[in-house]
């Protein structure tokens, strides 16, 4: 049986619920910001090898570094507190991200979602990676990738024009993929991913 092990990124200083699965981690990200007492079963983003206090500008990115420093598994999962993977053969309502959020994870929602540890394994393993399923972006009101960063009220395009910079500078071997990307009419939201051990390093290293 491979080791799964899904984070879940929470935000500080929020009340928190934390169910209780073997493979699921309750991660504080933005731990270095956490003024109350931390919740029974939650981990903070700032013990040990780190990027805490970058949280504010990265988001749920400080957990994944959180996570590849200071965790081992076989596959490393990623969501947020109100957004979750579905593991249930049928589908589920989505909200207009293409993903299943709901307040809080309680027993009724893992119900729903099918937390289990045999089917969550039953699910993952024959893959090398999952994503959250991709938008079309004219229904986000664009026609590209790019377009969108430009248009959405809470995306800075100057941010995405930078990273483009650095691909070209430092990884130019990416770069023919992000120019597709951006210029493609699939948007990939959300930071939600499974992925073998092998490739969450190499994603992390590069």
């Amino acid at each position: 049986m491979r080791d799964i092990k899904i984070f879940v990124t929470h935000t500080p200083n929020r009340n928190a619920n934390c169910l209780e699965r073997p493979f699921l981690f309750h991660v504080i990200a933005g731990g270095v910001y956490q003024k109350s007492e931390v919740p029974s079963g939650m981990y903070l983003d700032s013990q040990g090898e780190h990027i805490s206090e970058k949280n504010k500008s990265y988001c749920e990115l400080t957990t994944q570094y959180w996570a590849w420093k200071n965790q081992d598994a076989d596959y490393y999962g990623f969501c947020h507190y109100r957004r979750f993977f579905s593991f249930r053969e049928s589908r589920i309502a989505e909200t207009s991200w293409g993903t299943a959020e709901y307040d809080w994870l309680d027993e009724e929602v893992a119900g729903l979602l099918k937390l289990e540890e045999a089917q969550v394994q039953k699910v993952v393993e024959p893959y090398d990676f999952l994503i959250a399923k991709g938008i079309d972006t004219k229904k986000l009101g664009a026609d590209s990738v790019y377009r969108h960063y430009e248009t959405a009220p809470e995306l800075q395009v100057r941010d995405l024009d930078l990273f483009l910079r650095i691909l070209d500078e430092k990884y130019p071997f990416l770069s023919e993929t992000a120019q597709a990307y951006v210029k493609g009419s699939v948007f990939y939201p959300c930071n939600m991913i499974i992925i073998k051990k092998e490739l969450f390093a190499e994603y992390c290293t590069v």
